[in-house]
């Protein structure tokens, strides 16, 4: 037989709460009030003690997990419709513009400076202002 390192405590309880217990115990097959005691204080010692018990951190990392899941395919579809749509104004400016290589060059090189001082923000105004200024 195993030594139980267990000790037996008194413990006062309301009436309605022992009921809730019992309902509990009953509802979820936990065997005992002593095992539905036990995973209820395993569990509030890991709440209040934060990631070093097995239940509270594991339910909080599963619903980050979906959480982020959820978003991370949310904007890989945007990101795919966009992308289609670029493609297809892309092609269209292809098909009725003919740029020579130098100017496709010098053009990619203001844009990636545009986009990285602006950290992705641009605007139609801004660009059609930069235009017009290296037309004249």
């Amino acid at each position: 037989m195993q030594e139980d390192n267990r000790i037996k405590v008194a413990l006062r309880l309301d009436k309605t709460k022992l009921k809730e217990i019992d309902q509990v115990v009953k509802q979820e097959n936990l065997g005992s009030r002593n095992a539905f005691i036990d995973e209820a204080i395993e569990f509030y010692m890991g709440y209040l003690l934060g990631s070093k018990n097995k239940y509270f951190p594991s339910a909080i990392s599963n619903v980050i997990d979906g959480a982020l899941k959820i978003t991370e395919d949310r904007i890989s579809r945007l990101l795919f419709k966009n992308t289609v749509e670029l493609a297809m104004a892309l092609n269209v400016i292809a098909y009725n513009f003919d740029i020579d290589d130098e100017t496709l060059k010098k053009l990619r090189q203001q844009c990636v400076k545009e986009v990285k001082s602006t950290i992705g923000r641009i605007n139609f105004e801004e660009i059609r202002k930069f235009q017009r200024n290296v037309e004249q």
